[in-house]
């Protein structure tokens, strides 16, 4: 998580969201690393990039509606 090139890499998730053709309005997200995402160190920087929320198995990232 503390790459310095984290900001880069998730890019591709934010592209996945606001591309114009087939845009995915919410990413869902059950395993970073093999490790379940809501328990997942990585979690915290994704939620300085994108609108996270916590269900009972997963994550999802919810994209912002235009």
């Amino acid at each position: 998580p503390e790459d310095t090139d984290m900001n880069e890499i998730l890019t591709i998730l934010r592209h996945l969201q606001y591309r114009e053709v087939n845009p995915v309005r919410n990413l869902v997200i059950e395993t970073i690393n093999d490790i379940t995402a809501r328990e997942s160190p990585y979690l915290n920087i994704i939620e300085n990039h994108f609108d996270v929320v916590r269900d009972y198995r997963s994550v999802y990232l919810e994209r912002d509606t235009l």
